[in-house]
């Protein structure tokens, strides 16, 4: 999702800027003036600043804001300017009116703002010879920088070399097994058989259900216990409610001695 807004990003700011201009030359259409036509020149100055903090002002709050992604969001912006400005270029060019082939063969008139020596602002025009190749090379480019793998590696701060180390030592480190104990269960024998013949005869168990629960395999009070009470009752035949009382006895008689 992150890169995705990387990507809007550069789509929306190169956007704006061309579509700003165009709304500009469209405007200056208009002007049969001498006057309005300086009054067109200077709103595009104005403008050509207006852009100059278009594009800086995310970085800036990127590095106030968010400083452990600032160098992905430079990464993303100066990516995605790139590649979409001759996207945009190309259309803010025909919604003006004129082919993107003329400015092609003829290069941008007055496309670029300088000062001369005398301090007055001027308009540079950029010649074909340098217009494609620049458009080129600006798709190269933000195919380039926009590489998932390119943002990830250059975007994201390196490892440091301490953390690097107490990793590769942390990897080096015997790795120390824990040793599971194997508890075996409880075996019935004639002294557990005898046992819980004792306690259930003490809580009241009649002699039948004692021998019922001894034929069924349940030979010591821990099996007795650990079992269902609906487990017991198919095993044995006898009631579910009377093993559960059975049950609630016995706890009573293994846990508070039978209070």
């Amino acid at each position: 999702m992150r890169y995705g807004f990387g990507i809007l990003l550069g789509f929306v700011l190169s956007g704006v800027i061309f579509l700003g201009s165009t709304a500009i030359k469209i405007l200056g259409f208009a002007a049969e003036s001498s006057s309005a036509l300086a009054s067109m020149w200077n709103l595009f100055l104005v403008w050509f600043v207006i852009s100059l903090i278009i594009l800086i002002s995310p970085l800036i709050i990127a590095f106030i804001a968010y400083k452990e992604q600032f160098k992905q969001i430079l990464l993303f912006e100066i990516g995605g300017v790139s590649f979409f400005t001759p996207f945009w270029l190309g259309i803010a060019t025909e919604l003006s009116g004129e082919p993107f082939m003329n400015l092609l063969r003829n290069g941008i008139e007055d496309g670029l703002p300088y000062i001369d020596s005398q301090g007055i602002v001027r308009g540079l025009s950029i010649g074909p010879i340098i217009v494609l190749p620049s458009l080129v090379a600006m798709l190269a480019i933000g195919l380039l920088i926009l590489r998932p793998s390119f943002v990830k590696s250059s975007g994201t701060k390196p490892e440091s070399a301490e953390l690097s180390k107490l990793r590769a030592d942390a990897d080096e480190a015997p790795r120390v097994e824990a040793e599971v104990i194997s508890i075996e269960p409880p075996e019935s024998n004639e002294e557990s058989i005898a046992e819980m013949r004792s306690i259930l005869t003490e809580i009241g168990i009649e002699a039948a259900t004692i021998d019922a629960l001894l034929n069924a395999g349940f030979g010591n009070i821990t099996d007795l216990m650990g079992t269902s009470s609906d487990q017991i009752s198919s095993d044995t035949g006898i009631e579910v409610s009377e093993i559960q009382k059975l049950q609630i006895k016995l706890q009573k008689r293994i846990w508070f001695s039978g209070i």
